[in-house]
């Protein structure tokens, strides 16, 4: 999803910490203008990719064994969390020499939007994910979406959707003050809405411009020809990377897939 969040963690360094410090990670550093939330962005992204390339590579290794591909992205996901705390002690400590600032807490950048984020810390006392799923988070962000329309076009239905608007707990917090307790409501803010609502917008668009013809005859055609006539059609949204499909299940009902 569009966005991405950024989570403040406590710094334990202390007067006596020392580290041995990478050349790059201080010339990055000093590059920002000693900023320290431009240079954790970098150094995180930087990080992230090197994840991303790693589960690839584990995918490929361990296809088929679903397992153990399990077990080993757990434990690069563990060792990912471990280095993003390391990167934020070591820009901490290079903070405090060059400015003499002793640092609370250090920002460290996840990849991810505030409306994932907060999906997840809804879904951290339950025994297995729900507001953080690929579809749950779909489905809220296109109840906002369809909000959003109708009062753009002047129009109000609260039987079609509502309460996807911030409640009062939510009035006066930041973007980020919002991810964390009190939860007001499981749905899209902010940037990140108007980000989302524009990559529906474009996903909407590419289907009236190039949708699939099918044309078909019920007692003749079968379903196998019926299923070569229709077309792919490319995504070309931020939300939505993958090709849109439409498919015939056993009984010859189309059914479209994002």
């Amino acid at each position: 999803m569009a966005g991405e969040a950024v989570e403040m963690i406590e710094n334990t360094n202390t007067g006596s910490t020392a580290y041995c410090v990478p050349r790059a990670w201080k010339s990055t550093y000093l590059s920002t203008n000693k900023d320290v939330g431009k240079t954790m962005r970098i150094l995180c992204y930087g990080e992230k990719s090197s994840l991303r390339s790693d589960i690839e590579r584990l995918k490929s290794k361990y296809i088929d064994n679903p397992q153990r591909l399990e077990q080993e992205i757990k434990k690069r996901n563990t060792k990912h969390k471990k280095e993003l705390n390391r990167i934020a002690h070591i820009i901490a400590y290079i903070h405090y020499k060059e400015t003499n600032e002793f640092l609370k807490e250090i920002p460290v950048s996840r990849g991810h939007s505030y409306f994932y984020m907060d999906a997840r810390k809804r879904d951290a006392s339950r025994s297995k994910p729900y507001w953080s799923t690929s579809y749950e988070l779909c489905v809220r962000a296109f109840e906002a979406y369809i909000q959003d329309k109708l009062q753009d076009s002047g129009r109000n239905n609260d039987y079609l959707v509502c309460g996807t608007r911030p409640g009062t707990k939510n009035k006066g917090r930041t973007l980020a003050e919002r991810c964390m307790p009190p939860f007001d409501y499981p749905y899209p803010l902010d940037e990140e809405r108007v980000r989302i609502n524009h990559a529906f917008d474009k996903f909407f668009e590419t289907l009236r411009g190039n949708f699939f013809t099918c044309e078909m005859d019920s007692y003749s055609t079968g379903l196998e020809d019926r299923k070569k006539q229709c077309m792919i059609v490319p995504s070309t949204t931020v939300c939505f990377n993958q090709e849109v499909q439409f498919h015939f299940d056993d009984a010859g009902q189309g059914v479209l897939f994002l």
